[in-house]
């Protein structure tokens, strides 16, 4: 049953990313900054890495790095290429969390990756305080879901859940901030 729900996890985390994709794509939604979506892609595809050496379940990341690298795919040309005080904290934080798994070994790269997530969602949390944007709001929402179901498939230890829980928290509080109505 743990790995059905591992499945699942990928699944939805994928799937919601693919139908933002397909959002952007498609014009229903606005392109987001393609250089925020490189640094996301990378975040994510080194806690799949760090996560796969720990021996750990992988449905989550994998669909995360999978998704955020179709959407990444989808706004190359499409969105606005800035760099910001946002882009910068993604980099460090993105920097570090290699830094520890290059130093400390794979367990502690999933530590750092997931903090290195929470830091890098922080301007993101006060963009959506400041105008909250409900067109993401399946995306936080079904990431949510995605969480429920690597926690449920999970070993229960701290590192085979550390993930699972940051996302699980970040992406419930962002569903709630982006239901506020704009200011």
């Amino acid at each position: 049953m743990q790995e059905l729900f591992r499945i699942i996890s990928g699944v939805i985390s994928a799937g919601i990313l693919f139908w933002y994709a397909w959002q952007i794509y498609s014009g229903k939604s606005e392109p987001p900054n393609p250089a925020s979506w490189i640094l996301w892609w990378l975040i994510d595809t080194i806690v799949l890495i760090t996560t796969y050496i720990s021996g750990k379940p992988i449905g989550l990341p994998l669909g995360w790095s999978l998704g955020a690298g179709l959407v990444v795919f989808t706004i190359f040309k499409k969105g606005s290429w800035m760099w910001s005080y946002k882009e910068t904290i993604c980099t460090i934080s993105t920097g570090l969390a290699v830094y520890f798994w290059l130093s400390l070994g794979a367990a502690a790269g999933v530590i750092a990756g997931a903090i290195a997530i929470f830091i890098s969602g922080i301007p993101i949390f006060i963009d959506m305080i400041r105008t909250p944007y409900r067109k993401t709001l399946p995306v936080w929402a079904f990431t949510a879901l995605a969480c429920v179901f690597t926690l449920l498939g999970s070993d229960g230890t701290l590192v085979g859940t550390i993930v699972g829980w940051e996302s699980l928290v970040n992406n419930i509080v962002m569903s709630l901030v982006v239901l506020r109505d704009k200011r």
